[in-house]
């Protein structure tokens, strides 16, 4: 059976950890129905929900937003109940900025963490590497390196846990992305040079499916 996840921001870049229960109570956590179980990141719908919306801002005000139709990943979990969701694979298609492509791909940022207790999403890359989001037809580039972790995913179930029904809704509005410009204002839409440059992961709607591994067979993840 399948978990529907609609992630409404990263990604940056991305783009990728969540939940806080006050008080003492327990922190959330992810659950799945087998073990180990594998979780896919799918694109949710073809319309406005499918979008990751990236939005970048200079001291000026300055602004300038990424559009992507679809993300995609994958991670696995070695136990039902998981506190921390490992994506790898991450990429985001069909991305544009005042209607120019733009290339969203990554040099040594390979992993994105999601953190159930926490509310909070946290990029790793190895050294000095970084995500880049390139307008391919003007030669900005926009990048971003290892950061986190950083607060801004909401979850909410839909339906009753371990039933058919089960969805979880997760909602990405993350504030705060250290980022940097390279280009010309022309290039850039903005001008690069009134730093700090920062990014909002404003919308990211996904699908996250959940099944057996190995054999492929659909199960059942709820958040809790």
């Amino acid at each position: 059976m399948r978990l529907g996840i609609k992630a409404g921001i990263c990604s940056a870049m991305l783009l990728v950890a969540f939940g806080v229960i006050s008080g003492s109570a327990q922190a959330a956590e992810l659950h799945c129905s087998v073990e180990p179980c594998r979780y896919t990141v799918k694109p949710d719908g073809t319309g406005k929900t499918a979008h990751q919306v990236f939005i970048l801002k200079n001291s000026a005000g300055e602004s300038v937003s990424v559009t992507c139709n679809r993300l995609s990943a994958s991670g696995t979990t070695s136990t039902k109940t998981a506190s921390k969701l490992t994506l790898q694979g991450v990429k985001y298609e069909e991305c544009t900025a005042n209607g120019s492509p733009v290339i969203i791909h990554s040099e040594g940022c390979h992993e994105i963490h999601i953190y159930f207790g926490s509310n909070t999403i946290e990029y790793t890359c190895t050294a000095t590497f970084r995500i880049l989001i390139t307008f391919t037809e003007t030669g900005c580039v926009a990048s971003f390196g290892a950061q986190g972790p950083l607060k801004g995913v909401t979850f909410h179930n839909i339906g009753e846990e371990a039933k058919t029904t089960t969805e979880v809704t997760v909602e990405f509005k993350v504030p705060g992305i250290a980022m940097k410009l390279e280009g010309t204002k022309a290039q850039c839409f903005m001008d690069p040079a009134k730093t700090p440059i920062t990014g909002e992961y404003s919308t990211g709607n996904v699908l996250l499916t959940s099944e057996t591994d190995p054999g492929g067979v659909m199960a059942n993840a709820w958040w809790a």
